[in-house]
């Protein structure tokens, strides 16, 4: 699952018709071509999925991804969450494998039980947690930590290989 659309694809299929025809499932949504490692899982994502029971297809969110958003906006406040974005996150407070709370970009320190962001785990994984909190695999779940380790592998892959296609 880690390795190209294209390969995948070149090993199953003869025909180029076939091939092209699945080939948009690889690459819809993300920002790489087919010879790209991992799209062969986006490929198997798209094709595997399913939305209402049906396999093979795409669901599109009423009024879009800000319609999600306002949605869980809606449901968090209604269960008495706080919900801050006046301002940016600065650090995620964790310890003991636990995210604990966040300091913003505007220097307030907030303590929660339960953290939620919209930042990508990239971000999160990167530049807001320290380091030494995640890498040394206290607290979290080993399968988390495969998922992580896989992801920066594949974005340090995108960062140094050239690929044209």
């Amino acid at each position: 699952m880690t390795g190209s659309a294209m390969g995948m694809l070149d090993e199953w299929f003869e025909s180029e018709e076939l091939k092209v025809t699945l080939a948009t499932d690889a690459v819809i949504g993300v920002n790489a071509g087919l010879a790209t490692p991992g799209t062969a899982y986006v490929l198997f994502h798209h094709v595997m999925g399913e939305c209402n029971g049906v396999r093979g297809v795409r669901g599109y969110m009423k009024g879009g991804m800000g319609g999600l958003s306002n949605s869980i906006a809606s449901s968090s406040k209604s269960m008495a969450v706080d919900i801050f974005t006046s301002s940016g996150i600065a650090k995620i407070k964790v310890k003991d494998g636990r995210a604990q709370g966040v300091v913003t970009e505007a220097g307030d320190d907030y303590e929660c039980r339960i953290l939620t962001t919209g930042v990508d785990c990239n971000i999160i994984f990167t530049k807001l947690m320290d380091k030494n909190g995640w890498k040394s695999g206290r607290g979290f779940p080993p399968a988390l930590l495969a998922g992580i380790f896989l992801l920066f592998w594949l974005i340090q892959e995108r960062d140094t290989v050239f690929d044209p296609v």
